[in-house]
């Protein structure tokens, strides 16, 4: 069982990822990145790096900021793309996703997940990629939160770091961006099973 005091630290983590990058990318960054209009127009400018508050160092610890891992496919159907703020007036642009459960691993979710991602198709972004339609993955899923204790019905994966695209041949790979220090591939996703289950 995950220990109350560990995911309510993950949960408020996030709310103060989410702040921070509505802050920072809202208004321009330090570094000189461009922060990107809203990415349903045919050129988007898009956020392409950016901090968190909290990077993780194994797969372990991330399990304990999330309600569960699942192997998902995304639905068929495109992703739509709301303003990432609670009063929907900002510039930047999440993408909702609906997937289906087809693997429980770990924790709890419903069988139909609607995942709420900040994402860029640049390379050098911090931002994980877009989620493919009707692709596979294994995802580290949160309920996604404006308010500590207000659910939205939405899922994320926090600091959209717990990503794995799965192949054919039951492979994981890491598509994740940024600093955290986690298993670029896994062999199956038995393996991750496993060793998310050791104590």
């Amino acid at each position: 069982m995950f220990s109350t005091e560990r995911r309510l630290l993950g949960r408020v983590g996030n709310l103060l990822v989410a702040a921070a990058l509505l802050a920072t990318f809202g208004c321009g960054t330090a570094d000189g990145t461009q922060s990107h209009a809203r990415n349903n127009t045919s050129d988007p400018q898009l956020v392409t790096s950016g901090s968190r508050v909290k990077l993780y160092s194994s797969l372990a610890e991330l399990a304990t900021d999330v309600d569960g891992v699942a192997l998902v496919t995304v639905s068929g159907d495109d992703p739509s793309t709301v303003p990432a703020d609670e009063a929907g007036t900002s510039e930047i642009m999440a993408e909702v996703t609906s997937a289906r459960v087809d693997r429980l691993l770990r924790g709890s979710l419903p069988e139909t997940v609607e995942i709420r991602l900040i994402t860029s198709p640049e390379d050098g972004s911090d931002m994980p990629p877009p989620l493919k339609s009707g692709g596979t993955y294994v995802l580290f899923l949160d309920q996604f939160e404006f308010k500590p204790g207000e659910p939205t019905g939405q899922y994320t994966v926090p600091g959209g770091a717990g990503i794995y695209l799965t192949d054919s041949q039951n492979r994981l790979t890491l598509i994740s961006r940024g600093a955290d220090k986690l298993p670029a591939s896994l062999p199956s996703v038995e393996a991750l099973q496993e060793l998310l289950s050791a104590k």
